[in-house]
């Protein structure tokens, strides 16, 4: 049994498409990093509209 929560929509789904290849625990760096690059995005995607 696996539980993922505190994802948003697209990590969710990342983490799902992950878990087809093998265990999450392998693969929460990936999931983080993932994170960060989403939110990174929407900040600069916040910054343009300022502009």
């Amino acid at each position: 049994m696996a539980v993922i929560s505190g994802l948003n929509a697209s990590l969710l789904l990342e983490a799902l498409d992950k878990r087809e290849h093998g265990p999450l625990t392998a693969c929460v760096a990936d999931l983080v990093e993932a994170g960060r690059n989403s939110c990174l995005d929407v900040v600069s995607h916040i910054r343009q509209l300022q502009q």
